[in-house]
């Protein structure tokens, strides 16, 4: 009876603790993943990196709550270099450790603008559209604001990118090193020609635009 009892205790206190650590009973990645599980709130660069969700399908809520992640890393401390998310060897592996997640950040934060943007843009404008232009019109305006800000964001990822081509040394985490070689390599890598895709959606929503505002 006293062996239950304490059992009893036991999962009362875990529950206040869950509690306190998720006050608004969250589901999901939104009630911080690992961190929640182990009890220890996110507080580094790299902890809210890693609260980043990698779907192949999410909605417009699910964005927002991977942008919120990404600022906050964004606005908080690197680890300590002794638990940063490879072994950094010298000061200098930590310094181009730090420029290419950061850049790695940026990148993330424009594409999901850019994706923002594709969700309120339209492609094709059709004549049976246009007794809803104005709300077309405004729904353009949402994608032209979007577009921008992913304009806006990757010249913070060249700012990064070019930090980090400062240091010779490679650490060990590939896909960082692979992307600032796409980026600095873009002219050639079609897929990283970002510029490109950025005045191709904004030249063809101006167009659509000025077509909804035609007589």
């Amino acid at each position: 009876m006293k062996f239950n009892l304490i059992i009893i205790v036991l999962l009362a206190a875990g529950s206040l603790s869950a509690g306190i650590n998720n006050p608004d009973n969250i589901q999901g990645v939104e009630q911080y993943g690992l961190f929640y599980i182990n009890q220890k709130p996110p507080e580094y660069f790299e902890d809210f990196y890693q609260l980043y969700n990698k779907r192949l399908y999410y909605g417009e809520d699910n964005i927002r709550a991977n942008m919120r992640y990404l600022f906050t890393a964004l606005r908080s401390q690197f680890r300590h270099p002794s638990k940063a998310l490879c072994l950094l060897k010298n000061e200098q592996e930590e310094k181009k450790y730090k420029a290419l997640l950061t850049m790695h950040v940026y990148v993330k934060i424009m594409q999901n603008y850019l994706t923002l943007g594709s969700l309120y843009d339209k492609r094709y404008i059709y004549h049976f559209n246009m007794p809803f232009k104005e709300d077309l019109k405004k729904s353009l305006q949402y994608a032209k604001f979007y577009y921008t800000k992913a304009k806006q964001y990757w010249q913070k990822v060249l700012k990064y990118a070019g930090d980090a081509s400062g240091y010779k040394e490679r650490i060990s985490i590939a896909y960082l090193e692979d992307e600032l070689y796409f980026i600095l390599n873009r002219n050639e890598e079609v897929d990283w020609d970002y510029e490109y895709t950025f005045n191709l959606h904004l030249s063809h929503l101006e167009k659509n635009l000025r077509k909804l505002d035609s007589p």
